[in-house]
């Protein structure tokens, strides 16, 4: 479960005020700032006519995210603590589609009891996917438990239940990853073993759901879908993200027209930041990667390097604009 701080406590006994809230914060960290300003507006426009899920489809493509970035944190340093992955897609009358898997990122803080998520970086990625496909929404959280406790904690109740009044339906999906010693391997090929289970060259993926007002959760039935990951193209920009997420979201949030996206360079896919000047007087473009950062001027679809030497973007963007109004 993920705190007002941002912890998440496998605790089932006196949970503390403090621990409320897997995603009270999240809701303002995920929710609020990854749809920006207009936030409030969104989650509650309109009701649409819902039902309770009864089903959630799984596109291919987050199947195999889930499953290799699960995998690949199993065999890393911290592979004893949490992981998790934020889940976006559509609400559908009677089911929703996961489409999206944003992760928790490196910078995360976490143990073997709890996670907090790089919001920063989260929000910019949400950013990014509603330029491209403007209806996604949250729909959820796949998290992992290093033990065998194969569906939620108390302690994760504690804060779902606040935070799926928030989404269109007032439900939320949630799975849960754990380490599978049990089921048999049968080579690369996913085995579901229950309406809401799926096992896996050793790990087992649990799915809920979650309304308001309910007392626990529901196992929810899965069903797989052929399609991307939708966040699948930010992993290979993702240390970049991290590492500048804080100055590029005050660009975005300073800079009503300034976009980010992800563009092809000489070195491959890089982050990009661009910022329209006033009237036609060109924009400032900005490639941004993990160890450097680097500010071109382009007018008259021609690039001009500026000779800035700046590592911070925000900071880098105005010496820039300070450079051009001279």
């Amino acid at each position: 479960m993920i705190s007002d701080n941002g912890e998440k406590s496998n605790s089932t006994r006196g949970i503390p005020s403090l621990l409320l809230n897997k995603i009270s914060g999240l809701l303002k960290e995920f929710n609020l700032l990854i749809y920006g300003t207009k936030a409030t507006e969104l989650l509650t426009v309109q009701p649409r006519d819902l039902v309770p899920i009864k089903y959630m489809l799984i596109s291919s493509g987050v199947g195999q995210t889930l499953v290799q970035g699960y995998r690949n944190h199993l065999n890393q340093e911290r592979g004893d603590e949490e992981t998790g992955w934020l889940l976006m897609g559509y609400r559908e009358k009677k089911h929703a589609v996961v489409v999206a898997a944003v992760p928790s990122g490196e910078f995360r803080e976490a143990s073997s009891t709890h996670v907090k998520f790089n919001s920063q970086a989260q929000v910019v990625a949400g950013r990014l996917l509603r330029q491209l496909h403007d209806k996604l929404e949250v729909l959820g959280l796949f998290h992992t438990h290093p033990g065998r406790l194969r569906h939620p904690s108390s302690g994760d109740y504690q804060g779902d239940i606040q935070w799926v009044k928030k989404l269109h339906g007032k439900q939320g999906v949630f799975g849960i990853g754990t380490v599978d010693h049990e089921s048999p391997i049968r080579g690369e090929f996913a085995t579901k073993i229950a309406i809401n289970t799926f096992s896996m060259t050793g790990m087992r993926f649990d799915w809920f759901s979650l309304a308001s007002g309910d007392s626990n959760y529901v196992k929810v039935p899965i069903r797989w879908t052929l399609g991307e990951d939708l966040a699948r193209p930010l992993h290979v920009v993702w240390d970049a993200m991290e590492t500048h997420a804080g100055e590029i979201e005050k660009v975005l949030a300073q800079q009503s027209k300034a976009t980010c996206g992800i563009t092809q360079g000489a070195a491959g896919h890089q982050l990009t930041l661009s910022i329209p000047l006033a009237g036609s007087a060109g924009k400032i473009i900005v490639f941004i990667f993990k160890d450097k950062v680097q500010y071109f001027f382009e007018k008259n679809e021609q690039l001009f390097a500026v000779d800035i030497q700046e590592d911070k973007v925000d900071r880098g963007v105005y010496l820039v604009l300070a450079e051009l109004s001279k």
